[in-house]
């Protein structure tokens, strides 16, 4: 079915659906009301980066093709169904919820949907609607909300998103078990620590060009304490674009062989890669007890 005609059918729409409490913290009101515009932020794409996929097709090395391997089935796109388009990129975490980034959330919840997918569509034609997943309720934390609102923030300003997803996510991708490695990562780390990002952005930001397929590049840690929750990666040549807001990123911690998951990509430089380019992300570790406490909630 082509997503005009999906999204014309209101089929798999679920609008709401959880019940709301005052032990609820206000960022769980999230409906058409609550806006969350980015036109202040930077735009966030991976430019220079590789396929992801690519290894696994062409019988690549053992090492490429596990990490190809793990980005395919934890990472997904998120697509505005109003646009018609991947929009940012996010995390299975459970198998009905999406961790991604609060500015990706312009309009209502039920706007979005979730790709299941290494493959974007080519320009210019359909997304495959059976790959997609409707999103029917999301939360964002309390700091985003009063980081939009021009107030000071206790703890950095939040750029975290909950998306619960209206049915659970296919049998080709897993859940990323969030909390068995986050506190892992709570450490500080030195500088120069390599990180693996992946997301479906940019890799051309003159043109604007999209990329037909999930991306990944590894950069170096410049600064683990960018402020209170936040850490910051250079980006003089490569890096994240418009696009890859919500991506994870992974670090391996003490020599495992085993991801864990850093953080959320969350904004950056007006010029993604050059002399003065860089990207923030949001360290997962510093807010671990609001995603624990959302999570369960959301899966109530």
């Amino acid at each position: 079915m082509a997503l005009d005609s999906w999204l014309q059918s209101g089929k798999q729409i679920i609008l709401g659906g959880m019940k709301l409490s005052r032990s609820l913290p206000l960022a769980l009101a999230f409906s058409s009301a609550l806006l969350i515009s980015v036109s202040s932020l930077p735009a966030m794409g991976l430019i220079n980066g590789e396929t992801v996929g690519q290894a696994i097709s062409q019988s690549g090395n053992p090492a490429s093709r596990a990490e190809d391997e793990f980005l395919r089935k934890h990472v997904v796109a998120v697509v505005d169904l109003k646009l018609g388009r991947s929009m940012c990129t996010g995390i299975l975490i459970r198998p009905s919820v999406v961790l991604t980034a609060a500015h990706c959330v312009t309009s209502s919840y039920t706007d979005l949907a979730i790709l299941f997918s290494l493959d974007l569509s080519p320009s210019g034609t359909p997304l495959d609607s059976s790959k997609l997943t409707r999103v029917s309720f999301g939360v964002v934390p309390d700091p985003w909300i009063e980081f939009k609102q021009g107030k000071p923030t206790s703890n950095g300003r939040g750029d975290l998103a909950l998306l619960r997803l209206a049915t659970p996510a296919p049998a080709s991708h897993e859940p990323f078990a969030i909390f068995e490695t986050t506190q892992m990562v709570s450490q500080a780390l030195p500088k120069g620590t390599p990180v693996l990002f992946a997301g479906f952005g940019f890799v051309n930001q003159a043109e604007k060009l999209h990329p037909e397929s999930l991306q990944k590049i590894t950069l170096p840690l410049s600064k683990d304490r960018y402020n209170e929750t936040e850490a910051k990666f250079d980006q003089p040549f490569s890096g994240v674009c418009s696009g890859d807001s919500g991506g994870p990123s992974f670090i391996r911690v003490d020599n495992s062989t085993d991801w864990q998951l850093y953080g959320i990509n969350s904004y950056g430089s007006a010029q993604c890669v050059g002399k003065f380019g860089y990207i923030a992300v949001t360290r997962v570790a510093s807010h671990a007890n609001w995603l624990e406490e959302m999570i369960a909630k959301l899966e109530e």
